[in-house]
């Protein structure tokens, strides 16, 4: 078989026990052919081969992400990160940059905030939002994904308030006198605001995620297991289709989803090298960030 690139003069790490560590390797196509010294497989190349001089770069295996939700991970590279911050304060300059890089129409939408790495550490409410947002709707979500802080907007537009029960798995978060502070626990709470946010199209979303591979790439990860929920599958179909999905992806299916799965007859490992179907994903808690998790005493 033709070597169509061959990589030389580097610190290539296998992972082989017998073989961990080599300075060159020939490529065909999407395959690894061979591995070894440099005058070895110098000599096996051809007059058409692209030889790249690593000149003593390293090269490690492609890393695998075991755990990602995709779709989000493309929304919130348009959106303010919360991550890193020392202080609510801290968070709301951040807010107020985003804010005016926004359309009027436009939602405020973020991610990444723990109030567990602030200084208080306290919950933030709807009324440090207000001050910034006005009528705008906000919906920032934690980094652990499993709670949302909203601004008082975007409860009027849910239809949230005092009179309002918490749904069954979820918790809408109270104040003193019962009313609603802003932050809102697990998935059934928080989609009472986000069913509201305007929905990408699949083409958009597409779009996005192609932005989040060269980020993915330049990570080291050449493989994904996603756990969102269809409208990422529905986007990656597309860029398969399209011959631009550059990351392996093994798509899990979240319970609610799992009737139709199996409706379609679906069943793991369905699709091919790039894209294909994995394991149900099931959880019975909640996350340790915003204290939803089920703790032993």
């Amino acid at each position: 078989m033709i070597i169509e690139t061959l990589l030389y003069n580097g610190e290539i790490h296998t992972l082989d026990p017998d073989q961990p560590k080599v300075s060159a390797l020939a490529i065909h196509g999407e395959r690894i052919l061979t591995s070894g010294d440099d005058a070895s497989l110098l000599a096996l190349a051809g007059p058409q081969t692209r030889r790249v001089n690593l000149e003593g770069r390293c090269v490690l295996p492609g890393l695998v992400d075991a755990h990602i939700h995709w779709e989000n991970t493309a929304k919130y590279r348009h959106s303010v990160f919360l991550g890193g911050v020392a202080s609510l304060g801290v968070a709301l300059e951040r807010i107020a940059t985003r804010l005016a890089t926004l359309d009027p129409e436009e939602w405020l939408l973020g991610n990444g905030w723990a109030q567990a790495d602030w200084d208080p550490p306290h919950f933030p409410a709807h009324a440090d939002l207000d001050r910034l947002t006005g009528d705008r709707p906000a919906y920032l979500v934690t980094k652990s994904g499993h709670a949302a802080w909203v601004n008082s907007a975007a409860l009027r537009l849910a239809g949230i308030n005092r009179h309002t029960e918490d749904p069954a798995g979820g918790k809408i978060g109270r104040d003193a006198q019962g009313e609603p502070d802003g932050i809102l626990f697990e998935a059934p709470a928080m989609q009472l605001v986000s069913r509201h946010i305007p929905k990408l199209t699949p083409a958009t979303l597409a779009a996005w995620m192609l932005e989040a591979q060269q980020g993915a790439w330049a990570s080291g990860l050449v493989g994904l297991h996603d756990y969102d929920n269809p409208s990422c599958l529905v986007a990656l179909q597309l860029l398969r289709e399209a011959g631009t999905l550059g990351l392996r992806v093994i798509k899990q299916i979240n319970d609610p989803f799992i009737e139709h799965a199996h409706a379609l007859g679906l069943r793991a490992g369905f699709g091919d090298a790039w894209l294909r179907l994995g394991a149900l994903k099931i959880f019975a808690d909640g996350a340790l960030g915003p204290r939803t998790a089920w703790m032993l005493a």
